[in-house]
């Protein structure tokens, strides 16, 4: 079983704001823009706006601890495996779900409260789509 870590994600309060300290700023390469809410980065870093990430994953606006505000981001082709073992070793968030973009996920809280997602790769998800 191979897991990568992919990026680290960051939920902020303007997305706007957030995209051009890191691109214009620090120089980091957009890769990816999904209507404003989620910008993907070069090296692995993205953000999500904070109300609409806590309501994708909770249902609802959450508290402001760092378990709400931190999301370490895992891909692997072989999500159901990996569902499966870490499903029984760590506090479930949220079984898999299939995103708006279609990409299936779920989420943990690791020891300390923060939110690992591990999710499908892309090239899983347009594979899967394509059959």
């Amino acid at each position: 079983m191979k897991l990568n870590l992919s990026g680290l994600v960051l939920f902020v309060d303007d997305v706007a704001k957030s995209k051009a300290f890191y691109s214009g700023v620090l120089g980091q390469e957009v890769i990816a823009d999904i209507g404003g809410i989620n910008i993907g980065f070069a090296g692995g870093l993205a953000l999500w706006e904070k109300k609409y990430a806590q309501n994708n994953i909770f249902g609802k606006p959450a508290g402001s601890g760092k378990s709400d505000d931190v999301e370490i981001y895992f891909e692997t082709a072989e999500l159901d495996e990996v569902f499966s073992r870490v499903s029984h070793s760590a506090v479930l968030l949220h079984p898999i779900k299939v995103q708006p973009w279609q990409q299936r996920i779920f989420r943990v809280y690791d020891p300390d409260g923060f939110i690992v997602e591990i999710a499908e790769t892309m090239d899983s998800v347009v594979l899967r789509l394509r059959e």
